[in-house]
């Protein structure tokens, strides 16, 4: 009860300071459009001065300069910090979270000039400004995610001082996903506070960073190594989220859900795998395939946020995807989990790498939710890879050594690789007339490792190349 009085006491005080960091940016913006107007005033006094100058001095010779030339400086200067290119330059601030309180106009001019650089060299891969939680987990400076049925959020979150990055609306899985920049003057901490003070009701968190679970390739693909031959099966539709350099892979398209994409191609090797795996082992490749690109760029490699996975399952939801395949690896996020467990009631079946982070290492999203399956890696001699993730979210481990889909001899290694080859043997066995459980299917392709029974590390055991039981038999019993 204390700890609840003391949150909401905490979310007050950020509220007045927001709302005083508002009235001083509504009062600088009024003296600005007060040098505006001013500066407007004596270019037109300067013109009509000129004029009469220059009537009276019709006989002479050379030209005058125009008066609007002389004072297109001044009036450039004051008009500069207004307009949009404020709300972009609030993207960079420092990690304290803290604004500058009452400091006089050069100050915010140098600031934002020097937020301007530093937003330039962001868009140029060069630093991606990051916070991390209490427990160490990155996330993009300042930025927070919100979903809701309510679309007036939007509203009230403005009146709060946020700032409105993106708002995408969701059709399947709820009404709208909002990425929101901190209000000016209060930390990340405290605006997070604000936001679910004001908006109990709706999953938020911060807008953390989710990875490639393995080493990425960004060579280009070759289509040929895709393994996509075999027939198609009718009723088929798979769904991979990762990130693409191609904008297609063996015919079928990618979609691009972010701006400047990271043009990673960490997607294309999952793919390869996953598509190989079910035309050798069942001579099928999907009806529908489905590839969506969420990852964009962050410094010099390349990550997913929580934005972009929850447009990506509402996507998915929409087009009736049964079955998707994650090689992403992050932090838990309430909008994330409330956007899977929406998906798994809708039908889909979601396998998730559990990520490369070490045995001891907390788990690892989505792999961790209830109802995915998270997969962790073995080598060729089905010894754990050293970095798999391990723990309860561990469901079955599978082959994580592959080599790169681009022919350049290039090991790829990690729990990214190891999940399409149980993606491809669930879609495979559903595909091809299986009517057992998801769970049926895990235990009777599984070969028991390490402790008897479920293990940590291996989960229910290593991804086998076929049933032990009678998979017939077990579906009557279902």
């Amino acid at each position: 009860m204390e700890r609840a009085e003391r949150a909401s006491e905490r979310a007050a005080k950020a509220a007045e300071r927001a709302a005083e960091a508002a009235d001083r940016a509504a009062e600088r913006e009024e003296r600005e459009r007060n040098a505006e107007r001013g500066s407007r005033d004596n270019r037109q006094r300067d013109s009509n001065a000129g004029s009469e100058f220059a009537s009276a001095s019709a006989g002479s010779v050379g030209a005058m300069p125009d008066p609007d030339d002389l004072n297109s400086s001044s009036g450039s200067s004051s008009g500069s910090n207004s307009g949009s290119d404020h709300d972009d330059a609030v993207d960079v601030e420092d990690n304290s979270g803290h604004g500058s309180g009452d400091d006089d106009d050069k100050d915010d001019e140098d600031t934002e000039d020097s937020d301007d650089q530093d937003e330039q060299r962001d868009r140029q891969g060069v630093i991606v400004p990051v916070e991390n939680d209490d427990v160490g987990n990155p996330y993009r400076e300042g930025e927070l995610v919100i979903m809701s049925d309510d679309t007036g959020l939007i509203a009230r979150a403005e009146a709060q001082g946020f700032g409105v990055l993106e708002a995408r609306e969701l059709v399947s899985i709820g009404s709208i996903v909002a990425r929101l920049r901190r209000p000016e003057g209060v930390s990340s901490r405290e605006a997070l506070e604000m936001l679910r003070a004001q908006e109990p009701a709706s999953p938020s968190g911060y807008n953390y960073i989710y990875r490639p679970a393995g080493n990425g390739s960004d060579e280009p693909f070759e289509e040929q190594r895709s393994g996509a031959s075999g027939k198609r099966v009718n009723g088929s539709r798979v769904g991979v989220i990762d990130g693409f350099s191609a904008s297609s892979v063996a015919d079928w398209p990618v979609e691009r859900l972010i701006e400047e994409p990271a043009l990673n191609g960490h997607g294309e090797a999952v793919t390869a795998i996953l598509l190989r795996e079910l035309s050798d082992a069942y001579s099928v490749k999907p009806d529908h395939l489905m590839l969506l690109d969420v990852m964009r760029r962050h410094g010099d490699t390349a990550a997913a946020d929580v934005t972009a996975l929850v447009v990506a399952f509402d996507r998915l939801v929409t087009a009736r995807i049964d079955l998707v395949n994650l090689s992403l690896a992050g932090p838990d996020h309430p909008a994330l989990g409330r956007a899977i467990q929406m998906s798994l009631r809708a039908g889909m079946v979601i396998v998730a790498a559990v990520g490369n982070e070490g045995p001891a290492a907390p788990p690892a999203f989505p792999a961790a939710y209830d109802g995915v399956v998270g997969v962790a890696a073995v080598d060729r001699a089905g010894r754990p890879y050293l970095y798999s993730g391990r723990g309860p979210q561990v469901d079955i481990a599978a082959l994580g050594e592959e080599q790169s889909p681009a022919g350049s001899g290039r090991e790829l290694i990690g729990t990214s690789y190891a999940a399409p080859r149980v993606s491809a043997m669930l879609a495979g066995e559903r595909v091809t007339g299986g009517q057992a459980s998801l769970d049926a299917l895990l235990a009777a392709f599984t070969e028991d490792a390490g402790a008897p029974g479920r293990d940590p590390v291996y989960g229910l055991g290593i991804l086998s190349s076929g049933p032990k039981i009678n998979l017939a038999l077990t579906a009557e019993g279902n």
